[in-house]
C-alpha cells in the first residue's frame, strides 16, 4: 500500500513566506505555482515581464510576494474598518424598546466626551440604589382608530447620558443636571478617546458652583470732611479744673 502525500493549497500568506530550497529552482517554483498566480489580476503585469524576459526569476517571485503582501494588508484593514463601522451603527442605532405607553431608546449619544447622570432608585419594597438616571420626553405618535389617524400620546424613556465636545462644556453641563435632579447623587464624566478616564462630579460640589454669588464692585468710602486752600480757623475742645481748696 503506498501512502500518497498530500499538497496543501497555495494561499496568498503561504506564498509570501514560502522559500525554495536548494533542489528547487526559482524558475522551478514559479513553474510550480504558476496557475496560482496567475489567479490574481494585479499580479499580471509582474508575470508578463517575467515571460518577456525583463524580469529573472528571483526578481519575479520577490515582486510578487510584496505585490501580494501589499493586497492581504489593504483587504485586511478593509475588513476591519467595515467590521468597526458596523459595530458603531450597531451601537448608535436607535434600540426602542415598548413597555406599555413608554418606549425605552437604549442609544447613547456621541461625542469627545460623555456625562452620565447616576440617580437613586426606589423599587417597590423602598430599597434605594444607586443607578444610571432616565428621562423621560412627553410625545406624540400617529396611530390608526377606527379607519382616521390621530395623535396618540406616549412617553419616551431614554438614559440620562448627554455628550459633549470639551471638558469644560461637560463639567457645566453636569452641574446643570445634578442642580435640576433632586434625585441625583453624582455624575460621571469620560472622555471617548485614548485610555478612558472618569471624572465624578459630586451633587453637593455642583449645587455649590452654581449657587455661589457673584462678587459686587469694589467700593471705597469717602471722608466728609471738604478741604479747601484758605485758612480757617479751627476749635479744640478745652477742659478746665478747679480746685476747691
Amino acid at each position: 500500500m503506498n501512502d500518497t502525500k498530500k499538497t496543501r493549497p497555495m494561499t496568498a500568506k503561504r506564498f509570501i513566506s514560502a522559500t525554495y530550497s536548494g533542489k528547487t529552482t526559482a524558475e522551478g517554483f514559479l513553474a510550480a505555482h504558476w496557475s496560482f498566480l496567475q489567479n490574481h489580476t494585479f499580479l499580471h503585469p509582474i508575470l508578463e515581464a517575467y515571460e518577456k524576459k525583463e524580469l529573472l526569476p528571483t526578481p519575479t517571485i520577490q515582486a510578487c510576494q510584496q505585490a501580494l503582501l501589499t493586497h492581504l494588508l489593504a483587504s485586511e484593514k478593509v475588513k476591519s474598518d467595515a467590521a468597526i463601522a458596523k459595530k458603531k451603527e450597531q451601537a448608535n442605532a436607535p434600540k426602542v424598546i415598548k413597555r406599555g405607553d413608554k418606549q425605552v431608546k437604549s442609544s447613547v449619544p456621541t461625542g469627545k466626551y460623555t456625562v452620565t447622570l447616576m440617580c437613586k432608585v426606589y423599587d417597590r419594597e423602598g430599597n434605594v440604589t444607586i443607578q444610571v438616571g432616565t428621562v423621560e420626553k412627553k410625545k406624540f405618535r400617529e396611530v390608526e382608530k377606527n379607519g382616521n389617524k390621530v395623535l396618540e400620546p406616549y412617553t419616551e424613556v431614554s438614559p440620562a447620558v448627554w455628550a459633549a465636545e470639551t471638558y469644560n462644556d461637560a463639567n457645566r453641563l453636569a452641574d446643570r443636571r445634578l442642580l435640576n435632579r433632586e434625585d441625583s447623587v453624582y455624575a460621571i464624566i469620560e472622555n471617548t478617546m485614548d485610555r478612558p478616564i472618569q471624572t465624578m462630579i459630586q451633587r453637593d460640589d455642583a449645587i455649590a458652583r452654581m449657587l455661589k454669588q457673584p462678587k459686587g464692585p469694589a467700593s471705597r468710602a469717602k471722608g466728609t470732611s471738604t478741604k479747601t486752600l484758605k485758612w480757617q480757623a479751627k476749635a479744640k475742645n478745652d477742659r478746665a479744673s478747679f480746685s476747691r481748696g
